[in-house]
């Protein structure tokens, strides 16, 4: 286990934080109101968001509100272990989208190389590469 969070780690919370504030001043916004940023009720929604996430969307609350200790990570900072809700395409990433060979299960296949989701030679994709992914809004 490591005591410190990633950059990419770091995104997705910094994501998610401004998101559940974002949400809640959308809502206030016809009121006039303008919430205050308090982390303790912006963290409160966040484990909220995280877990109807995890619940209703199937995607774990590691990939988009991590916490310190939440994985075991190899020498190289990227989580070894794969995913069943993401998926690798044959596809070769590319310098504007190097993870663009990721799909989300939801995605059936690749719109640029063809690959089937269910091919037997289309491996579950690996978290650390699906967390870069996430972070970088791909």
């Amino acid at each position: 286990m490591t005591d410190e969070l990633t950059d990419a780690q770091g995104y997705l919370i910094d994501n998610m934080h401004n998101a559940a504030y974002t949400a809640v001043a959308s809502i206030l916004e016809p009121l006039d109101i303008e919430p205050k940023w308090d982390m303790a009720w912006i963290g409160e929604l966040c484990d909220i968001l995280a877990n109807f996430i995890e619940q209703y969307h199937h995607v774990p609350e590691a990939f988009i509100y991590p916490f310190i200790g939440a994985q075991d990570e190899d020498v190289d900072g990227n989580y070894n272990e794969t995913t069943h809700y993401f998926w690798d395409c044959n596809c070769a990433g590319t310098e504007e989208k190097p993870y663009s060979y990721i799909h989300s299960k939801a995605v059936d296949h690749c719109d640029v190389c063809g690959a089937k989701r269910d091919d037997a030679d289309q491996p579950d994709a690996f978290v650390g590469e699906v967390i870069k992914m996430l972070a970088r809004g791909e």
